[in-house]
């Protein structure tokens, strides 16, 4: 890879996508490189999505580990590293970084390009949801050779002051009956961060309490709050911010998506011992 934020935007080449992604990979690379346009987006999420997202989880969230928050600088970015059970992960959580935090000024999700990059309901999901910050996508299909281009991606935008990256090392959601067993963590998360700046920091989290009915969870646990029932909370857990030059040195890709995880497990041990393990609904 090119040194992270060196160069101009590594964007895919036309004859790579296919259908609609030539309509929605241009109009989200567009609003995503643009200083202007994601700042004017990223202030709707701030103040309309992210303010949404608080006051639907106000009633049930617990927070532990604010006091690690101030000391993240975000001047090369910050990459979010979590497990991965709701879909609402990284939506919760940012929600309460853009609260209790001061570095989340340009937020990214890369996902996978199905749905969100093929079909223009994706387009405006991902719009109308995220300001267009479900980006750069991910193709697994048998373009799987331009990951690497995505991850490039993603690393020229973290190397952005205030710029933080969500990923799940997991790749995919899990579904398992052990919520705090993890799937194997894929050496994506190594590469991006060895393309990155070596004093981007990583933030890693873990977040249980939730399950993936829209419906359910908004509007009829969220009504409800906990009741004093530690099943109903939602469960958020910031770790120390780290640095990536120390987070990769002496490490492989693997061995560093290994880490990482094995600290957001760390974290899942502590919950359990503050509330009991939480059992999927």
């Amino acid at each position: 890879m090119t040194p992270p934020g060196e160069g101009a935007f590594p964007a895919f080449a036309r004859d790579r996508l296919s259908g609609f992604e030539r309509i929605s990979v241009r109009a989200c690379d567009a609003i995503n490189t643009s200083r202007s346009m994601k700042a004017f987006l990223q202030f709707f999420v701030r103040n309309i999505s992210a303010r949404w997202v608080r006051a639907a989880a106000l009633r049930r969230i617990f927070i532990h580990g604010r006091e690690h928050l101030p000391a993240i600088d975000g001047e090369h970015g910050v990459v979010l590293v979590a497990n991965h059970r709701s879909f609402f992960d990284m939506y919760v959580a940012s929600g309460m970084l853009y609260r209790d935090s001061s570095f989340m000024q340009r937020l990214y999700f890369p996902v996978r390009s199905r749905f969100f990059y093929t079909s223009p309901v994706g387009l405006f999901v991902n719009l109308v949801i995220s300001g267009c910050a479900m980006w750069p996508p991910v193709f697994q299909d048998r373009r799987r050779d331009l990951a690497s281009q995505s991850l490039e991606q993603a690393a020229w935008a973290l190397n952005r002051a205030g710029s933080v990256l969500g990923y799940h090392p997991e790749g995919t959601r899990g579904k398992g009956p052990d919520p705090y067993a993890f799937g194997p963590a894929k050496k994506g998360i190594g590469r991006l961060l060895r393309a990155c700046h070596p004093e981007t920091r990583v933030l890693p989290f873990f977040l249980i309490g939730m399950g993936s009915r829209f419906v359910h969870e908004v509007f009829v646990l969220s009504w409800r709050g906990h009741r004093g029932d530690n099943q109903h909370k939602i469960r958020l857990w910031f770790s120390e911010g780290l640095r990536v030059g120390d987070v990769v040195e002496g490490r492989t890709d693997q061995e560093i998506a290994d880490y990482l995880m094995d600290l957001v497990g760390e974290l899942g041990a502590q919950d359990t011992e503050e509330y009991g393990a939480w059992t999927p609904r």
